[in-house]
């Protein structure tokens, strides 16, 4: 029954479109979200003209183009065990490449490829050529934007927790939250109504053989006084459950605030005792992440613009386990299977001078008192080339509450270089 009232849900979605024009605003915001590697600060430069409209500049977005550009990147850590696991080794290197591929036709048409080569010194089960995404778009008439292919979703609102986001393939972790991630194949339909309400619906085929088990995803975001809100549901179609969305997305004292929760049966939840899952019975499980992000200018007296950006998130895990409970569990992870985290992200612009970035991570889980924490630095040499190193610790009593035969090292250590072209 809950899936027939998903397909309800999809079909209103989809048509329920009155005949308003698309503002401006709203269509430089959906192609600046959208186009990869590119960015307000690369994108509005002095290559730019000054006395250009926003009509002129979408008219230059929409001319037929095609554009290749990539990335090599090489990196090599070392790990540092108090007892060292047998057969795990204490040194890894990698020499990675991603490569873009964005064609811009006439009438908002695109198609999107992008491909990962990665190898490593040593032998791994990972693929050496991976397809992260590869799409083409579409429109009827401007009013309903069609993307059919395998591609990552805006999901959500959370900065590094996403409990509503079931869609998307693979978690991020604290030391690579701007790292390339494999999207899915399916389809996204959005219908935007002027620049306060928007519809979106998808349907994830990655890894279904039959109809039945199709993932089914919906979602309505409008605006109210100046903040932004969502609501979904999501139809997991293996399963056979349903999951429910709400965001929000808005500001308040100069910091931009946001969260997400996810609401679902308990019966449909993987809760294991002593091996075994059980569930969570019959009651609703909620999870939910709320946080902030502030920016604070002009830091320090010699540097124009040196700045430094907070990030914090909190994030409830109604699925998660306690202290008492997780000890039958068999294979439990204290950085994602708890209840209670805290997620801290401070980055220092312009650290030493205009080429030096320095970041702190830190990732608490309070249900284990287990804590990781991760420092990076980077000097752009210029604006092909980037050097960078990042130790990454784990501390805190629950810090190795993994069960099974795996083991946490006590630190790594990792540099790196990545150039772009």
């Amino acid at each position: 029954m809950k899936k027939y009232v998903t397909y309800f849900l999809l079909c209103f979605c989809i048509f329920s479109v009155e005949n308003t024009e698309i503002e401006e605003d709203f269509f430089i915001d959906n192609i600046m979200a959208e186009a990869p590697n590119l960015n307000s600060e690369s994108f509005f430069s002095e290559d730019i003209d000054d006395n250009l409209s926003i009509s002129d500049v979408a008219a230059d977005l929409l001319k037929k183009s095609t554009t290749f550009t990539g990335d090599f990147s090489f990196d090599s850590k070392y790990s540092n065990y108090t007892n060292k696991p047998a057969n795990t080794g204490d040194f890894t290197s990698s020499i990675e490449s991603n490569i873009y591929l964005d064609v811009r036709l006439n009438d908002g048409m695109k198609a999107f490829t992008s491909v990962e080569l990665k190898k490593y010194n040593v032998d791994t089960t990972e693929d050496f050529l991976k397809l992260n995404e590869m799409f083409f778009d579409f429109n009827l008439e401007n009013k309903v934007y069609v993307r059919l292919g395998k591609q990552n979703l805006a999901w959500g609102r959370g900065y590094f927790f996403n409990p509503s986001d079931l869609i998307n393939i693979g978690d991020k972790t604290i030391d690579d939250l701007t790292g390339s991630r494999t999207g899915n194949y399916g389809i996204k339909i959005h219908v935007p109504q002027g620049i306060t309400k928007n519809y979106y619906a998808y349907i994830k085929a990655e890894d279904k053989e039959n109809v039945e088990d199709l993932d089914l995803a919906l979602k309505y975001e409008f605006l109210f006084k100046k903040t932004e809100y969502s609501i979904g549901a999501i139809s997991l179609g293996e399963d056979n459950s349903v999951v429910f969305s709400l965001d929000f997305a808005s500001s308040l004292g100069g910091a931009q605030t946001f969260g997400e929760v996810a609401i679902q049966d308990g019966e449909k939840v993987e809760f294991y005792q002593d091996g075994i899952n059980i569930g969570l019975g019959n009651k609703i499980v909620l999870q939910g992440s709320v946080g902030y992000s502030k920016t604070f200018d002009k830091v320090g007296k010699d540097e124009e613009n040196k700045s430094i950006m907070l990030i914090q998130e909190f994030y409830y895990n109604g699925a998660g386990y306690s202290k008492q409970e997780k000890e039958s569990y068999l294979k439990y992870n204290p950085y994602t299977d708890g209840k209670f985290y805290l997620a801290n992200f401070l980055t220092f612009n312009k650290f030493i001078n205009k080429d030096t970035t320095l970041g702190l991570n830190l990732l608490s889980g309070f249900s284990d008192s287990a804590h990781q924490i991760n420092g990076s630095y980077s000097y752009k040499l210029n604006d092909d080339l980037t050097f960078g190193f990042d130790l990454t610790s784990y501390f805190g009593t629950g810090s190795n509450s993994y069960t099974g035969d795996y083991s946490l090292p006590n630190f790594i250590i990792g540099a790196n270089a990545k150039m772009v072209f």
